[in-house]
């Protein structure tokens, strides 16, 4: 039984693998579940009898942060700017194009909206968290707005606008989210 339960495990690992890949490569809506299935070396049955379906394939990636994208965030300690930053831009590198690609689909497929959706909470719990130090507290008038200004400095629309319009490398993006922080600090 151990066994079966190991194989069934490391089976499940690989489709998540395989529908990660390819959500890194395309658009939700530029591969099918079929080459989940092919890249993990499975049937479709497997993946549509272990997940249901590829909404299901994206909900299990967004529970189990297959993407590590929450376990790494939560490293960060509060007030640590320069971490927070390292961390977000690494992060970016390896899944901001596919997320601004996705972000083209969000009005027309509700999965895409939910993923997304997922991921602007998640951003907006962690920036609460990374930047309390800089914010007035949670019952403050001020609080939302200062919030906002600092969910818009971290954002991925900030890195895809330094890295991919303006042309910077990674350091150089560092940089430059880290001169809009510390502006937003400066003001504090």
């Amino acid at each position: 039984m151990k066994a079966r339960a190991r194989a069934a495990e490391d089976t499940a690992r690989r489709i998540l693998e395989a529908a990660l890949a390819l959500m890194k490569q395309r658009a939700y809506d530029h591969f099918t579940v079929q080459e989940v299935a092919e890249r993990a070396g499975v049937s479709l049955q497997t993946v549509l009898r272990r997940f249901g379906s590829k909404e299901g394939l994206l909900t299990t990636l967004l529970e189990h942060d297959a993407m590590g994208i929450r376990a790494e965030r939560d490293q960060v300690p509060p007030g640590d700017v320069d971490e927070a930053v390292r961390i977000l831009v690494a992060q970016y590198e390896e899944f901001g194009d596919a997320v601004m690609r996705n972000l083209n689909l969000e009005e027309r497929l509700p999965d895409v909206r939910s993923m997304l959706a997922y991921g602007r909470a998640m951003h907006r719990e962690w920036v609460a968290r990374t930047f309390a130090p800089f914010l007035p507290p949670p019952d403050a008038e001020a609080y939302d707005r200062r919030l906002a200004l600092f969910i818009a400095a971290t954002d991925v629309y900030v890195w895809k606008l330094l890295r991919r319009d303006f042309g910077l490398d990674a350091s150089e993006t560092e940089r430059a989210i880290h001169d809009l922080l510390n502006g937003l600090i400066a003001t504090s």
